[in-house]
Formats: C-alpha cells, structure tokens, sequence
C-alpha cells in the first residue's frame, strides 16, 4: 500500500475570489460569503471598491445592499458579548451573543450598517490598495474571534493497521467561532471531529506518549508511536479524534485581538490511489515462478482493479485489532490465545466489552512475543498503553528484589485486570515463579524514605508549591488479588 495519509487539512473550501487591479479590490461573482449566523450569499455579479486611507484593514460585505465596504483597521475591530470601543467613531464590533457585526461611522453609539464576516486584509498606501494579504478562505477571525467555514475537511488519526497507520476524513459542516484567550504566540488550534462547532486548545505532538505523572492536565499530546490523540482529563488519558487545524497568536493588550493565524500544511495530505495500490499489491503476492511474468502481474493487476475502495478497506481493516470489533475480535483471540468470558468479582460469569477484550488481548501479545527480562516487560506495557498498566519491581526489607511483582491497573480497566489473572495473562519473566497483587489505582498515598525514593506512584500531602497533588487511600477493596 502507499504511504497513508498526512495529518492534517485536505480540503480547504475557495469560496472567495478576489481581484486586486490599479487599485480596485473586486470581489468575482460567484464568490460565497458567510454572516456571523451562519447563513451566506452567493454574489451574482461583481462587486468592486477603492479606497486611499493608510493601513492594513479588513473587507467584508455590507447586509443590506450585499456591496464589498471596508470594515476598519484591525485595531478597530473587537469581538465580544460588550462593545469594548462604545462610543468611539469609525469601529466594528462583532457582537458574539447576538451574532451580527456593527459597523460604526462618525456615530460611535449607533451602528450605520451591519456586515458579513470578514473577507479579507489589505494594505492601504494612503492613495489606494497596494496588495492583498490575507484572504479567508475557510479560515478567518475578527477581534479575538476565530473562525472555520463550512466544507473545511481533514484527516484524525485513527490508530494504526497491518499496512500502516489509520487516518479518519471528517467535514466541517457548521460554521464554528471561538474565542481565542489573550497573550497566545503560536497557540495550536484543533477541530473536534465527534462534534461540529468544538474547538479544543493545548496541544504537543509527541514521539510516545508522556507517563501521565508528567503530562498536563488538558492537555492534548498527538502520539506518533500509535497515532492516536489523547487529552489528560485529571485523571487519566483518554483518546480524542481531533484535527490539527492551525496555530494562532493574540495580542498582549487591549483589545487582545488575533494577530495571525496560520494554517497547518494546507493541502499537504494525499489521498492513497486505494485500487492501484491493492492491485500491484496481489500482483506482488504472485509465486515465483509468475512474479516476473507480465502477462500474470497484468492479470492479477485487472482483477485488483475490479474490487472497490470501500470493499479493500473493509477487509484490510476487519482484522485490525485497533478497529475489529465483536466476532472479528474473537477471532483475533482465538489466534492470539485469549478469551473475552471471566468470572467478575461477584463470583459471577461476565464478559469483556470490545474495548476492554481489546487491551486484553495487547497483553497476551506481550507475553507471545515478550523479551522475558524486566525491561522488556515495562518498555512494551507503556509503549501500548502508556501509564494505564504499569509494574513494579518487588523488594524485601532490605530493599532487595523479592521476586514479586506487583501491577497497577486503571480503576475502570478492573475487570480487564481479573481476566488477566484468572487467564494467567499477565506477562511475566520467564522461569521466575512471580506473584500479583493487582491494585485498580492510579496514584496513591504514602511516602519514600531517604535511601529509596524510587516510587513513582506515590504521591504525599499537598503543599504551597504544589497544591495540584491527586491521588487515593491504598485500601483493601482497591486490590484485585
């Protein structure tokens, strides 16, 4: 298969046309304009205008005659649910309660017109326009506003598959307006794909996810290891299908308007050529004795060719063990060597939701394929499910290793935990007779001595420096065994 797609933008909708001649911004027919409710306009004729007042200055299209006019420069334009300029003449206001903008003249109470959102930036020599900066095709913002249009798509990532790693397409159907908080150089916007109209913020691309005792809380960090997207919610991580959209900077004073917005690598994802790939990739299956025969390839090729690209995605990702779901992932475990059915800790039968079979059988992956050293064992259990399941080292009195093992397991994954044990799932170094004490905690109380302060999940009483501490009394009913 080819090389799967970029994250990112793929579509970026070119709904405003604009020329710039001897002076003369003209707006083409054609062009779709959007009003801060939502509702656009499609022109039917050209729209054109000049102006000679120095600055850089945005345009927009007036409401009531739908002809292009010059909103002012960006320092007199603000967005908010108060006019923050009342009363000063020559200001725009976008009024985010009541979705409109008001355009203010020599009147600075009494709005002479209301306008569409804006179009574009310009820069004025004082004599007339010299050039277009900025035209907001998809993208916009006004005051402290940002804005995505409709149409606007882009790949989330989805995990990874046997060929390579899964990217999800989402379409933007709604126009979205967020606020972007003050004093931002470089703040990374994304899109929420699960809801239109959700903007998220805070956001790192990393090579492996962070052990969660390091990361931020709502924070989102991009994992390239497994390509998913995940968000510290205070307690633990949870995936998000989220778009990386742009990064945008805000003043530091007053009104704390954008100052920029820049898209992330617009048009840089590629579709894969599903059929063609699929096609040169049976003819690549051929024996030996046919792979270097035309005539063959060409018809293993043809025949490739005839299946659809829903049907090969289909199939390739059935058995993906990030995507199988119900009799795909009991298949999966009967090859794997695991089962979906354990005894709960009322003594009763039970069964393991897909998500929950799913992290059961990484584990009995990790004991197939395990190293049988410490090491392995603690790089493999992080590097699948980061600090959801960890292990610790056992030690004596005397501070020396036991021969014990003792794995801490999210509280919302304790059934997995009980399946593993009642299973023997759990991984373990090879001929070392091990126990378990399985706690369902993330963090708990108690404290470290001075000669063994190797205790990464404890934690102490909160303090003047750091009053964020989180974490839970060790209690009986938090072990599993």
């Amino acid at each position: 298969m080819s090389q799967q797609p970029i994250y990112g933008i793929t579509n970026i909708p070119q709904d405003i046309n604009l020329e710039l001649n001897n002076g003369t911004l003209t707006l083409k027919s054609g062009s779709v304009v959007t009003f801060p409710d939502g509702t656009q306009y499609q022109l039917t004729a050209d729209q054109s205008t000049t102006f000679t007042n120095a600055g850089v200055r945005a345009f927009a299209l007036r409401v009531d005659n739908k002809q292009i006019t010059q909103m002012g420069t960006l320092a007199e334009i603000v967005s908010g649910s108060t006019d923050s300029m009342a009363g000063q003449t020559y200001h725009c206001w976008y009024d985010t309660t009541n979705k409109v903008i008001n355009r203010y003249t020599t009147d600075g109470s009494t709005p002479a017109y209301q306008c569409s959102l804006p179009i574009c930036i310009v820069t004025c020599d004082g004599t007339q326009i010299v050039s277009i900066d900025k035209v907001f095709n998809g993208f916009g913002y006004i005051g402290s506003t940002l804005f995505v249009l409709p149409d606007v798509e882009g790949f989330y990532p989805n995990g990874k598959n046997g060929f390579n790693n899964i990217f999800t397409n989402v379409r933007h159907t709604v126009l979205t307006m967020v606020n972007v908080p003050a004093n931002k150089t470089n703040y990374i916007m994304t899109f929420y794909a699960n809801s239109n109209g959700y903007w998220g913020t805070g956001f790192e691309i990393v090579d492996k996810l962070p052990p969660f005792e390091d990361s931020v809380v709502d924070r989102r960090y991009y994992s390239k290891q497994d390509n998913f997207v995940y968000r510290n919610n205070g307690t633990t991580y949870i995936k998000e299908n989220r778009v990386l959209y742009g990064y945008v900077s805000t003043a530091s004073s007053s009104p704390y308007n954008i100052t920029s917005f820049e898209v992330v690598n617009p048009f840089a994802t590629i579709t894969p050529h599903v059929v063609s790939d699929y096609s040169k990739y049976l003819a690549n299956l051929l024996i030996i004795q046919y792979n270097s025969k035309p005539r063959a390839k060409a018809t293993i090729e043809s025949i490739g060719a005839m299946f659809p690209d829903e049907l090969i995605l289909a199939v390739r990702d059935g058995f993906n063990l990030e995507t199988a779901t119900g009799k795909q992932l009991d298949t999966l475990a009967k090859y794997i060597g695991a089962e979906r059915g354990y005894t709960n800790s009322s003594n009763q039968k039970a069964v393991l939701t897909d998500e929950e079979f799913r992290i059961l059988l990484k584990l009995k992956i990790i004991v197939n394929t395990g190293t049988g050293t410490l090491y392995g064992l603690e790089t493999s259990l992080y590097d699948l499910f980061g600090t959801g399941i960890r292990v610790v080292e056992g030690k004596d009195a005397g501070g020396n290793p036991n021969m014990t093992l003792t794995y801490y397991i999210r509280s919302d994954w304790a059934n997995i935990g009980l399946a593993a044990v009642q299973q023997n799932i759990l991984p373990h170094p090879t001929g070392v007779g091990y126990t378990y004490n399985l706690a369902a905690i993330t963090k708990y109380f108690g404290f470290i001595e001075y000669t063994d302060t190797s205790h990464p999940f404890t934690t102490g009483f909160m303090d003047y420096n750091d009053p964020t501490k989180q974490g839970e009394m060790f209690s009986y009913d938090k072990q599993i065994r």
